[in-house]
């Protein structure tokens, strides 16, 4: 599953940013109407990477930003990987 990241530089900082999943829809379950809602989900704006490498593995592992000991390989990656 391919899944789209952001980075920003400001004031020196690198900050990672998943739009697509910071803006998931979710079904409004209390009026049963089947509507969708959409919702923030802070966790994807401004993620430490040593998060964000929970659920997105860039195909090069300098955008990981982390330490060599940090990172993560594929095969890593699909072993920790919730989905």
């Amino acid at each position: 599953m391919w899944v789209w990241w952001f980075w920003s530089k400001f004031r020196g900082f690198v900050n990672l940013v998943s739009i697509i999943n910071a803006m998931r829809n979710y079904d409004i379950p209390s009026t049963g109407s089947g509507q969708m809602a959409h919702r923030i989900n802070e966790f994807f704006f401004l993620t430490d990477p040593h998060k964000l490498i929970a659920t997105h593995l860039p195909r090069d592992e300098r955008w990981q930003l982390l330490d060599k000991s940090s990172m993560l390989t594929q095969q890593d990656f699909e072993e920790v990987c919730p989905f």
